[in-house]
């Protein structure tokens, strides 16, 4: 009876060991260098279980991870207002293509393995020990094994610097984040990158006997001048960081013109107090003059103590007849564009 007692304890020893065994949960950190020089702020850290990865880098606002038990990998993004995940299956991901290379990273026997993943040549040293799992990448997951190594066109190295036993949870994303495919969150991260700050929407643009408008010192509404072919509106534009950079885009179209005419997006500073603006209302009489050396005159090119010039932010011209005579002018195998877009 005492020997089976014995055993009964050993077998439950053994089970519980095999149990602790399987739940390791390993912290590994990573650091980058490109030609031999190590990339600052650049640390990579997953989390890792037989089960799940987490990985952490230099991102703020992404996550990443790996579910083994699913066979898929989740990427979260908090863009603006919206949590947002993208679940890739491992089906999806690149295959590996194996070699009879070998490494020892930290002790581990590790194996070479390649990828080509858009041109780029990614080759990885797996370790050979089952019971590890994870990469420091979720472009490509060996599903048996742990990444500690690898390079990118052979001058970029992500290794494993350290490796440790550690309590912590893995916890996946919770059904708070919307799930989307790739080229939506794409579309998401891209257009989250600018302020759009509509201005005119379908606004008419011809030459008209219109009479001068009075003068108003805050353009609050869309004004014409010069007879329609100038169209004013008074914008403010939000704070920007020194860095930034700021787009136009105009999109036009043919109204019935059938010829090419040139036009100019232009502002008008408020900081002056007179500029162009003042010699639309007021005449051109309003205009600082500028004299060359030869005596040549020119109005309201110059800066001076309160007057500012325009300044153009783009030119284009109108296409011929785009949009409007497309139907009147009908040509096999040719689709003429319903409007032509400057940026």
């Amino acid at each position: 009876m005492n020997h089976i007692k014995h055993l009964f304890v050993i077998l439950f020893l053994l089970f519980n060991s095999l149990l602790f065994a399987q739940e390791k949960t390993y912290k590994i950190v990573y650091e980058q260098s490109e030609n031999g020089k190590t990339i600052p702020n650049r640390v990579i850290t997953t989390t890792t279980n037989s089960s799940q990865t987490s990985i952490v880098n230099s991102s703020t606002t992404e996550r990443f991870f790996i579910d083994y038990s699913k066979r898929n990998v989740l990427k979260t993004g908090i863009i603006g207002n919206s949590k947002l995940a993208v679940i890739t299956a491992f089906d999806s991901l690149p295959k590996a293509d194996k070699t009879n290379e070998t490494d020892t990273i930290l002790g581990y026997l590790c194996h070479k393995i390649k990828y080509d993943i858009f041109s780029n040549r990614i080759e990885a040293w797996v370790t050979n020990d089952k019971t590890l799992k994870g990469s420091p990448s979720i472009s490509f997951v060996p599903e048996n094994g742990l990444v500690l190594k690898y390079s990118i066109n052979g001058n970029r190295i992500i290794k494993a610097k350290t490796i440790e036993i550690v309590t912590t949870k893995i916890s996946l994303p919770n059904d708070s984040f919307k799930n989307v495919t790739e080229p939506q969150y794409a579309a998401i991260q891209i257009k989250s990158r600018y302020t759009i700050i509509p201005i005119f929407e379908k606004e008419k643009i011809n030459f008209e006997d219109l009479n001068k408008s009075k003068f108003i010192k805050h353009l609050e509404i869309e004004h014409r001048f010069v007879k329609g072919n100038v169209i004013l509106k008074t914008i403010k534009l939000p704070e920007h960081p020194s860095k930034g950079m700021y787009f136009v885009k105009l999109t036009l179209w043919s109204n019935g013109d059938a010829y090419d005419r040139v036009g100019s997006v232009f502002t008008i500073s408020t900081k002056k107090e007179n500029s162009i603006f003042s010699a639309m209302v007021k005449g051109l009489e309003t205009l600082p003059i500028y004299v060359d050396k030869k005596k040549e005159k020119y109005q309201g090119i110059i800066l001076t103590d309160n007057y500012a010039p325009a300044i153009e932010l783009m030119s284009f011209f109108t296409p011929f007849g785009v949009g409007h005579f497309n139907k009147k002018r009908i040509i096999d195998g040719y689709n003429w564009s319903d409007s032509v877009m400057y940026k």
